[in-house]
């Protein structure tokens, strides 16, 4: 089993190399070889040698592949990439995992605790505004909930409550199903009360990751999952 330290990993630690240990521990009759982009630190090298990993610093390999003569590196190549190597494999049961769609309606929230000026539509579930924090949205802001703690400009539209917390000030257009003000909150602009129903805030959204099939019976298998980074 050969594995690339996780992207957030670039040089390898202890932790790095015993959780790539349990992994191989899965697979039976199997060696298990880390590469390292940053090299393995010395403790990490030590862990390595006691969990029986063969640790490839990644910077050394390539170096060893590009002092080969061409023929020998171009060979090198086409055997590394046959196959389906774009497909990660199963660490329990090693097979090819299969690419799953799902379609969701979730919103994420969202809490803005820097300022600046936000040029992207904002649509999302819950909307916080920090304490101390001065922020201008240029686009119309729609969101389920909107609690304000420091300064927001723009234009709002929110299907439940907006909440004014001390020290919080609004500027702009605000629609919303109602309005609290708590003691030290201020509204700067036109408020408006919807009424009736609101057209729908939430578009679906694609989201995909790969999960084994589990065919091989393994117990393991049903919790293999893995998601794009975002």
């Amino acid at each position: 089993m050969v594995k690339i330290a996780p992207w957030n990993e670039w040089g390898a630690t202890p932790e790095t190399v015993q959780r790539f240990a349990q992994e191989v521990c899965t697979a039976r009759d199997t060696r298990g070889i880390l590469i390292a982009p940053s090299g393995f630190s010395p403790a990490a090298l030590r862990t390595a040698q006691e969990l029986r990993i063969e640790a490839v610093d990644a910077a050394g390999l390539d170096a060893a592949v590009r002092a080969l003569p061409g023929d020998k590196s171009d060979f090198l190549f086409v055997v590394t990439t046959a196959g389906d190597h774009s497909t990660p494999s199963c660490p329990v049961c090693l097979k090819k995992l299969r690419h799953v769609e799902q379609e969701t309606l979730e919103l994420p929230s969202r809490t803005i605790d820097t300022d600046g000026l936000i040029a992207d539509p904002v649509v999302c579930d819950r909307l916080d505004v920090s304490s101390g924090c001065e922020v201008t949205f240029l686009q119309e802001v729609r969101a389920r909930t909107i609690s304000i703690s420091g300064h927001a400009s723009g234009d709002f539209v929110c299907e439940g409550p907006v909440t004014l917390e001390a020290g919080g000030m609004l500027s702009g257009k605000v629609a919303a199903r109602s309005l609290v003000v708590r003691d030290g909150g201020e509204l700067l602009g036109q408020f408006r009360i919807l009424e009736g129903e609101l057209g729908s805030f939430v578009k679906p959204v694609v989201r995909w990751h790969w999960r084994c099939s589990g065919t091989e019976g393994h117990a393991g298998c049903a919790s293999v999952i893995f998601e794009p980074h975002q």
